[in-house]
């Protein structure tokens, strides 16, 4: 699956999630929340990680051959971008939350390493994106009459987008990293745990705050030939354990 395929697949998606809602919760005979607030709305953020960077390079292959890493940074400031489905199912003492979140995420950051025979040193700037599809369900504890705290866990499936990589040696050259298809890097499908705050601002508009992190990775766990790592190109893996979202946003209720 190439790129455009999988951009005109996420945006007809898009293009029909709010219908899908609608239609679902007017129309459809099982419904979990037949009698739940729906909500829909959208959700923006940062993602980052919870452990350090790490890579590792395969140097005995390729025009890295004989290459240690140095320095792995990966950036702070990872854009994410999601509509947001939500259902709550009020409870005597705390409520039920259901949501759905149709994301795009960018992930990026530098490898930098060093050949000792040599002494030529290389930097790698990559970047790859992903575009998931998110169900949580979640223990909401209200705080008054406007406000909710909330806990849950879910799953996350989706694509990740074919990585970008440049790399550039002290001696002058540079080159683009050549990427290898696999499918526990392109294949997303993660358990999840979130944690998440909402206010009600009047009955139509709430304010949300949610934070996703993804302790499992089933795909690059199990069945990747270096578990928790995500190749950039060429001999080059750079880790993408415990990856987290921090969003906020806003819903409107249907």
């Amino acid at each position: 699956m190439n790129k455009k395929t999988i951009i005109t697949i996420a945006a007809a998606l898009l293009l029909a999630f709010p219908s899908f809602a609608q239609y679902w919760t007017t129309r459809t005979t099982y419904d979990p929340f037949k009698n739940g607030e729906k909500h829909l709305g959208v959700a923006v953020g940062l993602g980052g990680w919870f452990g350090k960077g790490e890579a590792i390079i395969n140097n005995s292959i390729g025009s890295l051959a004989g290459y240690r890493t140095t320095k792995v940074s990966r950036l702070p400031i990872c854009p994410t971008a999601s509509i947001h489905f939500k259902r709550i199912l009020n409870g005597k003492r705390v409520d039920w939350g259901n949501s759905f979140l149709i994301s795009f995420n960018k992930w990026m950051g530098t490898v930098k390493g060093i050949n000792d025979s040599s002494a030529t040193t290389f930097t790698s700037k990559y970047s790859y994106a992903d575009i998931t599809i998110t169900d949580h369900y979640t223990l909401m504890i209200p705080i008054g009459d406007n406000m909710h705290v909330s806990a849950g866990v879910g799953m996350t499936i989706g694509v990740s987008i074919k990585p970008k990589a440049s790399i550039e040696f002290s001696d002058g050259n540079t080159e683009s990293l050549s990427y290898g298809l696999n499918v526990s890097e392109l294949l997303i499908a993660r358990l999840d745990a979130v944690l998440g705050f909402d206010y009600n601002i009047n009955d139509t508009f709430t304010l949300n705050a949610i934070l996703v992190g993804y302790p499992i990775d089933i795909f690059g766990d199990m069945i990747n030939d270096n578990p928790g790592y995500h190749n950039i190109g060429e001999a080059i893996n750079v880790t993408n354990k415990f990856p987290f979202q921090l969003m906020v946003g806003c819903t409107f209720a249907l």
